[in-house]
């Protein structure tokens, strides 16, 4: 395996599926967050793969996350693909899991997951030709380290990014680490506005939390080990939950751990997440991936009205860029 190999992981569910529906209809009565929205398909699924395959041909293994499922569509034969289900990885007492916070902080658990990897959202594509270096450089995750009060819009996780500060507050010194890796916590790739909000958060005493981009995140498998071995209590508990829960941590922890360890390589954002609530939200985003804007882009799903025709409008969208089958698909 060469020394800068780099994995792709994608978690998926089609919350149409039948079977699915059954076990999630068992559980729904549990607390947490069970908007439909969580589990809905776009039905964008197969322009992932073509994206991967014609702007990532260089990625090494992309890793299919689902509870079994698998479209009729798939070419399982593919070499770069592997097929890997929840029980596959996760802890049998976490399952089944209708949360992503439970199946992203068992990813490293992935047999043969390569220490480098990129973890997406379904929501997540490559629409422009990318790099290794578009998401590490000598062995370290390329990210962007600002400090912010990144309070969601969603109210019913309001509570998430105040426990994800927390945890780096009870291991980290905020002045600490941003002295020890100055030239990461003030690059001049973020550009001065960033950089002046890391300066305006300087003089203050607690780590406030890290702006997160919805994007695809570079993480070291390491990363994991490292957190699940200081906070086993807390992972434990986030994990056992089978809806995401208020008070749960979620992967921008773990970001957030690679900031304060210093272990990532400073670098602009390479894409964009637009939030769809209206049909002119889906018509920005629509022109983006038809003009190939940006090199990766987020599709965050809150539309309440109108579903299908935004449906539409991002098939229409990436069969113009992306019309030709991958070799992912039959």
């Amino acid at each position: 395996m060469r020394k800068d190999t780099i994995d792709f992981v994608l978690i998926w569910v089609d919350g149409n599926d039948p079977k699915w529906q059954t076990i999630f209809m068992k559980y729904k009565e549990n607390d947490g967050d069970k908007r439909p929205l969580r589990f809905r398909d776009m039905g964008t699924l197969r322009y992932w793969f073509r994206g991967v395959e014609k702007f990532a041909p260089w990625v090494n293994k992309v890793y299919f996350v689902t509870c079994g499922q698998r479209p009729n569509w798939l070419n399982t034969a593919n070499p770069k693909l592997v097929c890997v289900r929840h029980d596959e990885f996760i802890p049998e007492k976490y399952l089944p899991t209708f949360s992503s916070h439970t199946i992203e902080f068992n990813l490293h658990r992935i047999p043969g997951l390569s220490e480098q990897f990129v973890y997406f959202n379904d929501d997540m594509f490559l629409i422009r030709e990318t790099y290794r270096k578009d998401f590490f450089v000598r062995g370290l995750p390329c990210d962007k380290a600002v400090m912010s009060y990144n309070m969601p819009v969603q109210q019913p996780l309001f509570l998430m990014p105040i426990a994800n500060a927390a945890l780096l507050n009870r291991h980290f010194h905020k002045k600490t680490i941003m002295l020890r890796y100055f030239d990461r916590f003030f690059s001049p790739k973020y550009g001065m506005a960033d950089i002046f909000k890391n300066i305006k958060h300087f003089t203050g005493t607690y780590i406030p939390g890290f702006h997160s981009a919805h994007l695809p995140n570079s993480f070291s498998k390491s990363t994991f080990d490292e957190v699940w071995a200081a906070e086993p209590e807390l992972l434990d508990s986030v994990c056992s939950h089978r809806f995401r829960a208020q008070s749960d941590i979620n992967q921008w922890a773990l970001q957030g751990w690679q900031y304060c360890t210093g272990r990532f390589y400073p670098r602009r954002y390479p894409g964009q997440c637009f939030y769809i609530r209206t049909k002119e939200d889906a018509g920005l985003a629509a022109k983006a991936i038809t003009d190939s804007r940006y090199k990766m882009i987020c599709l965050n799903d809150e539309v309440t009205e109108n579903f299908e025709r935004v449906k539409l409008e991002f098939h229409n969208a990436f069969e113009k860029l992306l019309p030709e089958k991958s070799h992912f698909e039959r």
